[in-house]
């Protein structure tokens, strides 16, 4: 699981107002007709008021359009007139186009207006190892990164004995490993096995490790799950959602 700072479940005001990084409140812009065009910005938690001064005032009265029109045109007004108009908050990750980082967000429809909060995430990229002798299907993993704007990258090797090697070295510290089962000489399943004795001998939490391969048998997946993998995935099904979600 990857340590990101955590968004508060409770989003009463006085959870907020003690929260010390600034919250935003937006109400919307309206023309004649009644279509959204813009929203207004202010601070919405105390803590940040009082110990913020000058970015209070940096949003106080501003628009979205002034402050973050990279944002806006690149899906940040659609979605906030979205949670406006339907009442659905918005939980995600996103890059913002203005900072340039990362950030883990919860946009949430409320009584004042559509409250905003931003955490930013740390610069570097989380690592997932993919050890697969078949590049094509290492693709299909990439692909759903990018689809997801997430801030991960993927690190292909195609034998089990580079990838440990790596790892033994310090070159590479992934949140997580997957493996093909079928790899040259049962490499799959002894690959998973060595991780686990690998963290053990350093005293640290187990790697998620994860077996992917097409269509596994049932003595397969039991073997995989023996090994110490957390979860089996069929390449066929193609479960990767399943594999994203240990590392969210």
């Amino acid at each position: 699981m990857i340590n990101w700072p955590a968004i508060p479940v409770d989003l009463s005001k006085t959870v907020i107002d003690e929260l010390p990084y600034g919250i935003l409140v937006s109400d919307a812009i309206r023309t004649a007709n009644g279509r959204i065009v813009n929203f207004r910005h202010r601070l919405f938690n105390q803590r940040a008021k009082q110990e913020l001064p000058a970015l209070a005032n940096w949003f106080e009265g501003a628009t979205m359009w002034e402050l973050f029109k990279e944002d806006a045109r690149a899906g940040l007004f659609d979605t906030y007139k979205t949670v406006y108009e339907s009442g659905i908050r918005v939980r995600g990750v996103y890059r913002s186009p203005t900072t340039g980082k990362w950030y883990q967000s919860l946009i949430e429809p409320t009584a004042d207006g559509v409250i905003a909060i931003g955490i930013a995430l740390p610069e570097a990229q989380q690592t997932i190892a993919l050890i697969d002798n078949k590049q094509d299907d290492g693709l299909l993993l990439v692909q759903r990164i990018r689809q997801h704007q997430l801030p991960l990258q993927v690190s292909r090797f195609e034998s089990a004995k580079d990838f440990l090697h790596s790892l033994v070295e310090g070159h590479i510290n992934p949140v997580l490993v997957l493996v093909e089962l079928r790899l040259p000489g049962n490499a799959g399943l002894s690959t998973v096995s060595q991780l686990q004795a690998h963290w053990q001998q350093k005293n640290k939490s187990r790697l998620p490790a994860v077996v992917w391969s097409t269509d596994p048998s049932f003595s397969e997946q039991k073997a995989c799950y023996q090994a110490g993998a957390v979860l089996v995935l069929n390449k066929v099904n193609y479960l990767v959602d399943s594999l994203l979600e240990l590392v969210l």
